[in-house]
């Protein structure tokens, strides 16, 4: 466990070194998304829909089931009718089974919230989960994931939930690009001005980014650290307890083994 600690401390501290400044980075995220404008134009992209500004409204971004439950703090959610968005930033590549565990636990706390006291589950209510990653998967090329729940009895798909991950790394800027894929790219470009001669949205974005002088990131880039080193304190102490569980199996495997030679 020792190792364990020592080995994870040194790769966080790595990982807090090598983070650059970008859209992604909390505060500028934020700042981005919190304009309903711009938060619109990227939802009706991303999920084909066709929002207007008063469709959307705001939600208080803590949240947990109970006062005993761990308690969640998202980053950019909205609700509008029958459905709640929940937008994430994520530069920090803590492995997949973290991942795995905080994007489930994120989607199953907004549905569980989706329907009001007395409600009936007649009604469809849709959750979105919105992972923006500033890393590749698993080193590979791929840009999206999308996770749903899936009977595997009937091979039947809902449509209740639905996560999307999307590694804006493995997006390839070029000047054909698409919309979509230009309005993502743009958050982890650290070459701004490669889209100053853009028009509408993507425009905006770029002003917006680079509005942040090098005295203003460093502020930020510090106030990221502090926020990444709650997340890797979070991080260490899984893992720790994974390896604990692990331990105690093991020993009781152990034991059995050496009482049914005894024995």
């Amino acid at each position: 466990l020792y190792i364990l600690y020592e080995g994870l401390k040194l790769g966080g501290k790595k990982m807090l070194d090598n983070v650059e400044f970008n859209g992604l980075n909390d505060f500028i995220f934020k700042e981005i998304f919190k304009n309903k404008h711009i938060l619109v134009a990227y939802l009706n992209v991303l999920l084909d829909l066709d929002l207007k500004e008063e469709d959307i409204e705001y939600q208080h971004t803590e949240m947990k089931m109970d006062i005993k439950a761990k308690g969640t703090r998202f980053d950019i959610l909205i609700t509008l009718y029958k459905s709640r968005i929940n937008l994430e930033a994520q530069k920090l590549n803590l492995g997949n089974e973290y991942q795995n565990h905080r994007k489930i636990h994120y989607a199953s706390l907004l549905h569980s919230n989706a329907y009001n006291s007395g409600e009936i589950y007649k009604e469809l209510r849709r959750t979105y989960v919105i992972f923006l990653l500033d890393y590749s998967f698993n080193n590979s090329e791929e840009i999206y994931h999308i996770t749903k729940y899936h009977n595997l009895s009937t091979n039947e798909v809902y449509d209740d939930i639905e996560i999307i991950e999307i590694s804006l790394k493995n997006i390839k800027y070029n000047d054909k690009m698409e919309l979509k894929e230009r309005m993502l790219k743009i958050l982890v470009d650290n070459n701004i001005s490669k889209y100053q001669n853009d028009k509408g949205i993507i425009r905006e974005v770029a002003d917006m980014i680079s509005h942040f002088n090098e005295d203003e990131k460093k502020k930020l880039q510090a106030r990221y650290a502090e926020d990444q080193e709650r997340t890797f304190l979070s991080y260490k102490q899984y893992y720790y307890d994974e390896g604990l569980e692990k331990g105690r199996e093991e020993g009781r495997e152990e034991g059995i083994q050496q009482g049914i030679e005894q024995g």
